[in-house]
């Protein structure tokens, strides 16, 4: 396996460049293809660098503008500003991806009242059920989740929708996503303070989010 070296490393298997074997993509941005025989180079064959070497991110991967190919979404984690870095694949096979990101969003909004990501990776799944990708994130101590979703053009901020919440979001845990009711429709399970008066939030539950009629439970 290659050395991967960064402040947050999270990986995963996806077949990037349509030879039928799963490459290894990590949340620093280095992307390595899988040779004839199942190896790895030990060094990547593409580098996507968005943010300064220094910053944690984390990886998304998702077909976000329903071309029946992989996108990559690196989001960076800092205090005062959180931002998307999108790309979408290029439909080449020797160069997957752009150099530069095909768009960037900016996750901070306008609001004064800021939150640092979750420290994981974010959920991808078809929230709205229309058959392309979404990207769902969370903000640690944040009382709502954000859906980017997906479609002919690509991730838009325009077209999100927040998902508000009775609790705060433990921001040390990830967000998952999931049928946890049998409906065949997404629902969402994470971490979030119970704001009993214990400590500064109380002691974390787990808290699920389940869709009944679009209506909240």
């Amino acid at each position: 396996m290659p050395e991967i070296r960064c402040p947050y490393a999270d990986v995963r298997l996806v077949d990037v460049n349509g030879d039928g074997r799963n490459d290894l993509v990590s949340s620093s941005g280095q992307i390595f293809p899988r040779r004839e025989d199942g190896s790895f180079p030990g060094e990547p064959g593409l580098r996507l660098s968005p943010f300064p070497k220094d910053d944690w991110s984390f990886l998304g991967v998702g077909d976000f503008n329903a071309d029946g190919r992989p996108d990559l979404v690196l989001l960076d984690y800092q205090e005062q500003k959180t931002q998307a870095a999108v790309y979408y694949h290029t439909a080449e096979d020797r160069t997957p991806f752009p150099a530069q990101p095909s768009s960037r969003i900016d996750l901070e909004g306008k609001t004064a009242d800021r939150h640092p990501l979750l420290r994981d990776a974010p959920a991808v799944a078809d929230w709205d059920g229309d058959g392309v990708d979404d990207l769902i994130v969370g903000k640690g101590q944040d009382r709502q989740i954000l859906v980017l979703r997906g479609g002919r053009e690509g991730l838009d901020l325009t077209r999100s929708l927040k998902i508000p919440l009775d609790y705060r979001l433990h921001y040390e845990t990830g967000l998952y996503v999931g049928d946890f009711d049998g409906d065949r429709r997404p629902d969402i399970a994470t971490f979030g303070d119970t704001n009993t008066g214990v400590g500064a939030g109380g002691p974390p539950s787990v808290y699920l989010w389940i869709r009944a009629d679009e209506s909240r439970k």
